[in-house]
């Protein structure tokens, strides 16, 4: 482990981009850098396009910041090159540990493609290692692992403040990768955080809070697919929805627990045998809202005080489009009765509602399809 102050790297208003990225691929030999706890803020913007190197802090005490109107688009921490093609070779043994990293947004330009203004992004790598790290203050993602970088582990991650309108980051996201796990929390994002699409046999637990727009979106790109990933997503809080499925998603699970949506808890588009576990409360529209090409899913969904905005009986907690899906579903309201509580849409076909409980909603159960059963 090499202490950076014993290279002429201290914290501080002096830009040492040029000297760290210089240090970085000196030689090829692996290679760790220990940046001491200090008041002040280590000032660089560095790509890796090396193996086998880890930088390392003291938590919340060891902070790097973007140096203001520096020109270094990709992020703080570029690992891998965004200009790059598929055939670029992965960059392995990469490993980010107990830091804090600012993107320095106010003084910083906007990026000019998605693939910049990130905090900290990585393409092209295997077997990432990023751990204690809080993300904060992107244009973009706080944290990105995009174009095929498989096996990453992700433990303990914050991102807090980051996205905006033009560049829809959010905290965490993720996309064209495989084998992956992560444990994140993203506080007060744009989007709290997203699988995107090509995401295939990986796994995590992602806490949201206070998203700007929408919770968790997994594979909202039609053009590919993602399948088999098991996720829990836990979302406090959102302006719109707190999770968005599909399109093109397919098997695996996902466990959800959702509060204070703006509109939908769970908003469900073209996803075909699933395990959902869900729990939404205090959504403003329904808790659960199944649209096109929802089939042959396993799902139960607990819904408490959904869809209680507008006037009685606008909202139902559970309502479904789509054919051979099994349900078991709950639905909680208190008084006045405001929420309605299962409906079958027009466009639903041949769904088994397996169980269904109620309490105080203002209408149990509607059937407009063809073929669904009530047992």
């Amino acid at each position: 482990m090499i202490n950076v102050h014993e290279l002429g790297i201290f914290p501080g208003a002096t830009d040492h981009s040029a000297r760290l990225q210089q240090l970085l691929h000196a030689n090829p030999w692996p290679v760790d850098f220990y940046f001491p706890p200090s008041h002040l803020r280590y000032n660089f913007a560095v790509s890796i396009h090396r193996d086998d190197v880890g930088f390392h802090g003291e938590g919340e005490g060891t902070c790097f910041q973007h140096p203001a109107g520096a020109l270094h688009p990709g992020g703080v921490i570029e690992i891998g090159n965004t200009a790059l093609a598929h055939e670029s070779p992965l960059r392995k043994r990469i490993r980010l540990k107990s830091f804090v990293v600012d993107g320095n947004k106010a003084n910083t330009d906007a990026p000019t493609s998605d693939l910049h203004g990130h905090v900290i992004i990585a393409t092209h790598t295997e077997g990432l290692e990023i751990d204690g790290v809080k993300a904060k203050n992107g244009h973009n993602a706080g944290v990105a692992i995009v174009i095929w970088s498989d096996g990453y582990r992700v433990r303990r991650a914050v991102v807090e403040d980051c996205g905006n309108a033009t560049h829809t980051g959010p905290g965490w996201d993720v996309n064209s990768s495989k084998d992956g796990e992560f444990d994140v929390r993203s506080y007060r994002c744009y989007d709290g955080a997203r699988s995107l699409d090509n995401v295939f046999g990986s796994k995590g637990v992602i806490e949201v809070y206070d998203a700007i727009r929408h919770g968790w979106i997994q594979n909202n790109q039609s053009m590919n697919a993602s399948a088999n990933n098991h996720f829990w997503a836990k979302v406090y809080g959102c302006g719109e929805n707190a999770v968005i499925l599909g399109d093109n998603l397919s098997g695996g699970s996902l466990r959800v627990e959702a509060e204070r949506a703006g509109y939908v808890g769970v908003n469900a588009n073209d996803v075909t045998k699933m395990r959902l576990s869900l729990l939404t409360k205090e959504s403003e529209g329904p808790g659960l809202l199944t649209t096109e090409n929802f089939i042959g899913n396993q799902v139960r969904h607990t819904s408490m005080l959904d869809g209680r905005a507008g006037s009685v009986g606008d909202y139902f907690a559970t309502d479904v489009s789509g054919s051979d899906n099994d349900f078991h579903v709950e639905s909680i309201d208190s008084d006045p009765w405001k929420t309605r509580g299962l409906v079958m849409r027009p466009a639903s076909f041949d769904n088994r509602t397996l169980t269904h409980t109620w309490a105080n909603t203002a209408q149990p159960y509607l059937d407009q399809g063809t073929g669904n059963t009530y047992l």
